[in-house]
């Protein structure tokens, strides 16, 4: 059982937390309790396919690859240079996300997909800002269409369909699910 709305499930722990705290002054759940902020996601250094990197709570770095292990090295000062540019820029994606989120930025759908193009270039596709980023462009494709109405030409209502059964709505809830550890849910 969750006392949250499916979306509030993916945003980092503070983010819940605060959502929570009408309930419970502390969640004490294996995601709100564990080392790493799993909706913090980062593509494997080694590019393996298997996992991603997630960073340790606090900012104190980024975790080891979940699929094969592999780290971004604090000796390697290319790889560590790499890891805190995908930090940066995954702040300033974020940033412009929560500023769209809470309407001080510009949510157009020609903005979010170029956020999303900045998102895809710094922070893995489970990350939680990706997955806002993409839940609200799938909000305003749906707005743009239905203010189409029911006058507007059949591609529309074609377009509709498409994008309401699309793979992205699909692919949000696979994401959520994913990003819920064991189906245990805040």
């Amino acid at each position: 059982m969750s006392y949250l709305a499916e979306s509030d499930l993916v945003p980092p722990t503070y983010i819940r937390a605060s959502k929570l705290s009408a309930w419970f002054p502390r969640c004490a759940c294996s995601r709100c309790t564990s080392d790493v902020e799993d909706s913090d996601r980062f593509p494997c250094p080694a590019k393996c396919g298997k996992g991603e990197c997630m960073v340790h709570r606090g900012g104190e770095g980024i975790a080891p690859c979940t699929g094969c292990g592999e780290s971004y090295s604090v000796d390697d000062g290319e790889e560590l240079t790499c890891a805190a540019g995908r930090l940066a820029a995954a702040k300033k994606v974020r940033d412009k996300f929560l500023r769209m989120e809470r309407g001080e930025q510009d949510a157009t759908i020609d903005e979010i997909k170029a956020a999303l193009g900045d998102a895809k270039g710094c922070m893995s596709a489970t990350h939680w800002v990706s997955l806002g980023l993409r839940f609200l462009l799938q909000k305003r494709l749906l707005e743009t269409l239905n203010a189409l109405g029911p006058t507007a030409p059949s591609f529309a209502t074609a377009a509709h369909a498409t994008v309401t059964a699309s793979p992205l709505d699909k692919t949000l809830s696979a994401s959520i699910e994913q990003t819920v550890w064991g189906g245990v849910r805040v």
